[in-house]
């Protein structure tokens, strides 16, 4: 009799199906998103805001994003037929996602109010060929925070205006080095290939030589280049980063600011978006913005970097809820808490933001020096120098 009862159920339900009932009237589709970002203070309020947005009307699987990973989670996800909806991404390192055709192109979604929203220039990161990729929402690049306590112990007057060249950088370190017990810097592990990046963009003389390396045109043997190389490799040598030796190349981001809260190290090489977040974190008060120490001679002093943004792969299933999200992201009110919590922004903020102004001007300084590198012609040549410190 069981048996009966069950197979008239199931009799039911596929012929309520066959009549395009919706017999689970709580399914709801997938929305699979790689926009869980540890190091960005500001996700958590972000996740909770998509949650209450779009949670009834989608069932939200949001994952931990890993920027060693992503290119080979959207690959794979394409040859498995695996559901990946939204991502976030660098705007100016999109070329692994297009050459391989995994990526969405964004202009006929794009209304002039949507445009509107950013900054000028801003929209221009994402663009490939004329053909609109990636949505910025802000600019990143690499700066350091210095300890001013640990500066005055060491006898080092910092300038005013934040700049200095790599050769006062390295006097900074040997002096904190002869005057306290603190190492000059500390940089985490995942943040060292900006050491050799810099100083391939920084070693030129002038922009003509710099735009020819950029462009692939100057060989990695030439001297120049050989002599970036070396700089790098003996501020290593001469212990400059905490805690010495090959040790420093593998700190966690949490090791290395203990370091700097503890008094171990009398600087840390910081991302400009994460800056309050790390100040907030080591309860450093008495500190002093600096920007990436000049490695050459050449006044425009490039800096890496360029902004984070949100693209979606072409493996997407659900591109609706997407783009929802995606204009969530991408709107005042986001931008709003992003602001508020020490990202500078590409999205234009409110004027009622609770932002630290002050703050996001000395972390917004550089985004003029913000350069393309040798490693944006090719995502293999992007791997290598990824890998490099390593």
């Amino acid at each position: 009799m069981k048996k009966r009862v069950i197979s008239l159920a199931m009799a039911a339900l596929m012929a309520a199906g066959a009549f395009g009932m919706n017999v689970y009237a709580d399914d709801k589709q997938d929305l699979v998103m790689y926009i869980d970002v540890a190091d960005e203070v500001f996700t958590a309020p972000l996740l909770e805001k998509i949650r209450e947005k779009f949670g009834d009307k989608y069932n939200l699987i949001i994952k931990t994003w890993d920027a060693t990973n992503e290119i080979q989670t959207v690959k794979t996800a394409a040859i498995a037929g695996d559901e990946v909806d939204l991502l976030m991404y660098w705007p100016n390192s999109m070329v692994a996602f297009i050459e391989s055709d995994l990526a969405t192109p964004l202009d006929e979604y794009m209304t002039d109010e949507w445009k509107s929203r950013f900054a000028e220039g801003a929209l221009d990161m994402g663009v490939y060929d004329g053909t609109l990729y990636n949505l910025a929402y802000s600019t990143v690049y690499p700066m350091m925070i210095v300890n001013k306590d640990l500066a005055d112990a060491a006898g080092v007057t910092l300038s005013e205006d934040g700049k200095w060249t790599w050769d006062e950088f390295l006097a900074f370190c040997d002096a904190v080095k002869e005057n306290t017990d603190a190492f000059g810097t500390v940089i985490p592990s995942g943040w060292t290939p900006w050491i050799i990046r810099n100083a391939y963009l920084q070693i030129w003389d002038t922009d003509e030589e710099m735009e020819a390396f950029c462009s692939g045109q100057v060989s990695f043997f030439d001297e120049k280049v050989v002599e970036a190389s070396d700089m790098v490799v003996d501020s290593f040598n001469n212990d400059c980063y905490y805690p010495g030796g090959e040790a420093s190349l593998a700190l966690s981001n949490d090791e290395a600011y203990a370091a700097l809260a503890n008094g171990k190290a009398a600087s840390i090489f910081c991302v400009n978006s994460v800056t309050q977040s790390v100040l907030e974190k080591t309860g450093l008060e008495n500190y002093v913005i600096m920007d990436w120490p000049n490695m050459g001679s050449n006044p425009t002093c490039a800096v890496l970097g360029g902004s984070n943004g949100y693209f979606i792969p072409t493996t997407a299933k659900n591109l609706d809820g997407a783009l929802e999200v995606l204009d969530f992201l991408t709107s005042q009110e986001a931008a709003d808490i992003r602001a508020e919590l020490g990202c500078v922004s590409t999205v234009l903020i409110s004027e009622n933001a609770n932002a630290d102004k002050e703050l996001l001007d000395q972390i917004s300084r550089c985004s003029a020096q913000i350069h393309k590198e040798v490693q944006d012609n090719s995502a293999e040549l992007g791997t290598y120098m990824e890998s490099m410190p390593a």
